[in-house]
């Protein structure tokens, strides 16, 4: 399960094969660690963070931003989707166990990602300000701080905190991302019609949390216009991520759904690359920009 620019050609859907144990910290979203293996596979398995997400649009918007976000050559641990025997997951509170999706044969659907390290060097659930401010202070040294600002600009990201970022002793790592995009969830299916397209590609979260603390501590913030540059000249083959991923067939109806969802929100991804130096420009400015503008021939 390496990350990987490369797409593979079945759908990355694994099933626990351990007892979770959870992770401490301040989540939104239950998280544990577990082993998984590739789903109908002898393969061994792999050490996975497991994030109890129970929707449709939650679990797509995950593994959507991780997909975009790998190929763009950002650090983001390999996603998955993953099922789950309720036998092995008796420990979780029955009322996330009622709320989670269930594919057909009764098992849970989460979201996993590969367990990059171990014992992360960062403390889990802190709330001292003076940890939490060298947290930031370390990252912001970083050449990821641009990388993540400009990433974070290009799927709305609003989400990004101390406790979403790891260092694993040699690089950062950014994840969590189900909120990206957010108010946007309604359009994504219906990218036929230019009114929504211009909305998508033209919408900015209420904040993005790396660029204020590179301000703050009045970094260069010209690298994440740099940053974003690269990314945009990528948008044309991006669409070759969209239809590999189009492609992607999988033998359970609820599984298969978010599959396709994971497409059209990697499609709304596409649609904003090309603005991005734009939206990012707009970020960490402070002079007034000219309304950004779509029409049929950016489609």
């Amino acid at each position: 399960m390496a990350n990987s620019t490369q797409i593979n050609c079945k759908p990355p859907i694994f099933e626990l094969m351990s007892e979770p144990t959870a992770v401490a910290g301040e989540h939104l979203n239950m998280v544990w660690r577990a082993l998984a293996c590739p789903h109908g596979t002898s393969e061994p398995g792999s050490a996975m963070i497991i994030k109890g997400l129970c929707t449709p649009i939650s679990l797509a918007t995950e593994l959507a931003c991780a997909l975009a976000g790998i190929y763009l050559k950002l650090p983001i641990p390999a996603p998955c989707l993953v099922l789950c025997d309720p036998d092995l997951v008796i420990q979780l509170p029955e009322d996330l166990r009622q709320r989670s999706m269930k594919a057909s044969d009764g098992n849970l659907i989460y979201f996993g990602s590969r367990l990059v390290f171990e014992y992360p060097i960062r403390p889990t659930g802190t709330a001292d300000p003076r940890i939490i401010e060298r947290i930031w202070n370390k990252l912001c040294s970083n050449d990821v701080a641009p990388a993540g600002a400009a990433w974070d600009e290009l799927v709305a990201n609003p989400d990004r905190h101390h406790e979403n970022m790891t260092f694993d002793g040699e690089q950062w790592w950014l994840y969590d991302h189900d909120k990206a995009l957010a108010p946007l969830a309604e359009l994504f299916a219906r990218l036929a019609e230019i009114d929504n397209r211009q909305t998508i590609a033209t919408h900015r979260a209420t904040r993005n949390q790396i660029a204020s603390e590179m301000e703050r501590r009045r970094c260069d913030m010209t690298r994440i216009g740099q940053r974003s540059k690269v990314m945009s000249r990528g948008s044309k083959a991006f669409d070759l991520l969209v239809s590999q991923v189009e492609q992607w067939i999988y033998d359970d109806t609820r599984v298969q759904g978010v599959l396709t969802l994971t497409a059209d929100v990697l499609r709304s991804i596409g649609f904003r690359l090309p603005a991005i130096e734009l939206l990012v420009e707009q970020r960490i400015n402070t002079r007034e920009m000219p309304p950004l503008l779509w029409s049929d021939q950016d489609a």
